[in-house]
């Protein structure tokens, strides 16, 4: 069996990155206790002004990493986390010597880093974008600052030049793309970190949207990855307001699913076929003869994103939508076990439609992640909301570890302390009243049971709900006065989806 040559560079590529990022974060590991004396001895100078915090330290770690061939990407993304990590240590200090903290002084200091984040997730794309806009969407893991500034990225992402883009156009479809397309928009209709979007028109007059692949995108994400693993490895255990290990075993996962774009020709048609019954939902038809490995090609679909329409809709307006989009999610996990795992609002267009229920459809775009629940699994997740719900803590643990959780080494208050997270919201009397009275209070509490346990390894089925569970809250919290309740919406459906399965 012969190597693919590319594949051979791309491993000499990854392998020299690793080699050098473990070089720069061996030499620094003994500096980072040092940093942070050093900033706390300047501190009365220098603590309230982040920039100022962030060139000392940037300055700090040029001078540690002298002599190590590190790239300037790696030396870039370790200034700014040490010195973001160094000003949080800074703060935990000061709150811890005063035994009061300012919780307006923190906001200002999440708000600022958050900053600095997006601004170095804009810069460096590749896997440190792809980390800013997953974390963007994890609002049970960041404090809602960083979601804030994070969430940005995903509309803010710099377009390519039409070169690279016609350039792997040409190499996928092996010769002239006037054989396949009359006309190909240069400027992008939407950019990703590993993909961006160009309309298009078929030879017969078909409106087309070709999504192609970021030259490179694997080498390069792998790359970043190694490098940003290996930088956080040299940080201290809980610096950072979340856990920058496990967030990066979870974009290394998902990274390989989102690149396979026959894997995602195949979720799109399944879930058209799916959802074909379901009234006011719509799935992009594939043109499967203009597909290939790194290029996607669908019917256009007019419409606003999710949060436009929201916007500018009335409160009326926004409640049936918001409905809806509950609705369409809770079918596709508990009546068809297979659903879209990435609901976030660029993902989501909303078309007015005089012939869809209300007057308007729903249409999903982007199926680089989908899940598929096994009946076992389906009913595992079906059979533990109903213990949830009837505070049932002997069914909840049973059924967690039935799903397949498991407590890490000999921590074996792990599961109780899951149970008990997921009972926390029912413990008070007339807390399900309270939860159809104030959606937003009931949305909060819901979103709380995607985060993990310490000590609690979660299968990745849960890690695909949680997030579902985390976006789907998120937006509904923020319209909380269309009045929209997600566990009830939830154990509505849940009701007749196991209803429907014992006909």
């Amino acid at each position: 069996m012969t190597t693919n040559p590319n594949y051979k560079s791309a491993a000499s590529r990854l392998a020299k990155a690793v080699d050098q990022s473990i070089q720069m974060v061996g030499h620094l590991r003994g500096h980072i206790d040092t940093l942070a004396q050093e900033a706390h001895r300047d501190s009365l100078a220098i603590a309230t002004e982040g920039r100022m915090l962030a060139q000392s330290v940037n300055h700090r770690v040029l001078l540690a990493s002298r002599g190590v061939k590190a790239s300037p990407k790696a030396l870039r993304i370790t200034a700014q986390l040490l010195g973001i990590a160094v000003r949080y240590r800074l703060e935990e200090g000061r709150r811890q010597a005063s035994a009061s903290g300012s919780d307006e002084r923190m906001e200002r200091l999440h708000q600022s880093c958050a900053e600095s984040v997006r601004t170095l997730c804009e810069e460096q794309r590749g896997a440190t974008l792809k980390l800013g806009q997953f974390l963007s969407m994890r609002p049970d893991l960041l404090p809602p600052a960083y979601v804030r500034e994070l969430s940005t990225l995903r509309d803010r992402v710099p377009a390519l030049p039409y070169e690279d883009i016609e350039a792997q156009l040409l190499a996928e479809f092996e010769g002239p793309l006037e054989a396949s397309f009359s006309e190909i928009a240069e400027d992008a209709v939407a950019a990703a970190s590993l993909a961006q979007v160009h309309r298009a028109r078929g030879l017969l007059g078909q409106d087309y949207a070709i999504k192609v692949q970021v030259p490179k995108a694997r080498d390069q994400v792998m790359a970043d990855i190694a490098i940003l693993k290996a930088i956080a490895s040299a940080l201290p255990p809980d610096s950072l307001p979340f856990d920058i290990r496990t967030t990066l075993d979870q974009i290394a996962d998902s990274v390989g699913a989102e690149l396979d774009y026959r894997a995602e020709a195949e979720h799109c048609a399944k879930l058209r076929t799916l959802l074909t019954d379901v009234p006011g939902v719509e799935v992009p038809e594939l043109a499967t003869e203009l597909c290939t490995d790194r290029v996607l090609t669908m019917a256009w679909k007019q419409g606003l994103a999710l949060d436009q329409a929201l916007e500018n809709a009335s409160s009326e307006r926004r409640r049936q939508i918001l409905t809806r989009l509950v609705r369409c999610f809770a079918t596709q996990i508990f009546e068809f076990g297979y659903f879209h795992a990435d609901p976030h609002c660029g993902n989501i267009l909303v078309r007015e439609d005089e012939r869809a229920p209300d007057g308007f459809a729903l249409i999903l775009l982007d199926f680089g992640c989908v899940q598929d629940l096994p009946n076992d699994v389906r009913n595992g997740y079906a059979a533990l909301l109903r213990a949830v719900f009837s505070a049932d803590s002997t069914g909840v643990r049973t059924t967690l570890g039935a799903l397949g959780f498991e407590q890490k080494g000999n921590d074996v208050a792990a599961l109780e302390a899951m149970t008990e997270a997921m009972l926390a919201p029912l413990q008070r009397e007339g807390a399900l009243a309270e939860w159809a009275r104030d959606p937003k209070a009931a949305t909060a509490a819901l979103m709380e049971l995607s985060q993990s346990v310490p000590g609690l390894k979660t299968p990745r089925h849960f890690t695909l709900l949680g997030r579902v569970l985390a976006t789907l809250g998120g937006i509904l919290i923020e319209h909380a006065d269309a009045g929209v309740s997600l566990p009830a919406i939830v154990a509505t459906e849940l009701a007749r989806a196991q209803s429907s399965s014992t006909r």
